[in-house]
C-alpha cells in the first residue's frame, strides 16, 4: 500500500518576471498556503518520503515551503513534462519513480492534478473536488511499487484546502 498526496501549486503572482507562464513566482499568500501545507503534513503524520514537482516557478516554491516545514527534507525530483500535464500524463510520471517511497507528494498544476485524482479513484466514487491554488488531496493506492499504479487503484482519504 503506498500513499499518495496530490497538491496543487499554491496561489502565484498573474505574470512572471519575463512575461511568461513558466517563470510565475508565489504570490506572498502562496507562500503562506504552502508553508501550512507542510505544516499540516507534519502534524498529521503524512511526511512524504520523495516529490515530483513541476520546473514551473511556483511549483518549485510550493515545494520548498512545504518541504521547509518538514523535519528532513525528502529528495525532490524536478521534472519539466510536469508542467501542464494530464492526468494520464501525471499517471505515467508516477509510474517513473526514481525510487518507491511508501508516501510520495506530486506538486503540480490544474487541470491535470484534478483529471489525475479522479482517474485514480474506482467508477461511481469521485467526490466533488474544488482543487483551489494550494489544495492537497491525499489517497491511499494499493500497490507495491509505483510502477503499478494504474487508473481505478486508488481511495480518497481527504482534500485539504489551503488555511487562510
Amino acid at each position: 500500500m503506498k500513499n499518495l498526496i496530490v497538491l496543487r501549486h499554491a496561489t502565484a503572482e498573474k505574470s512572471g518576471p519575463d512575461g511568461s507562464d513558466l517563470t510565475r513566482p508565489l504570490a506572498p499568500e502562496g507562500h503562506r498556503e504552502a508553508l501550512a501545507q507542510g505544516l499540516r503534513l507534519l502534524r498529521e503524520d503524512m511526511i512524504p518520503q520523495g516529490v515530483l514537482t513541476s520546473v514551473a516557478v511556483r511549483a518549485m516554491e510550493t515545494t520548498q515551503e512545504l518541504c521547509a516545514a518538514l523535519k528532513e527534507p525528502p529528495p525532490v525530483w524536478a521534472l519539466e513534462h510536469l508542467y501542464n500535464a494530464s492526468g494520464y500524463e501525471l499517471l505515467t510520471a508516477l509510474r517513473e519513480t526514481p525510487e518507491n517511497p511508501d508516501t510520495l507528494l506530486l506538486v503540480a498544476h490544474m487541470p491535470g492534478v484534478a483529471e489525475l485524482v479522479y482517474l485514480l479513484l474506482p467508477p461511481g466514487r469521485t467526490p466533488t473536488l474544488n482543487f483551489v491554488p494550494g489544495a492537497l488531496a491525499a489517497l491511499t493506492v494499493d500497490i507495491a511499487h509505483w510502477k503499478d499504479i494504474a487508473p481505478g487503484r486508488g481511495q480518497f482519504r481527504d482534500l485539504h484546502l489551503p488555511e487562510p
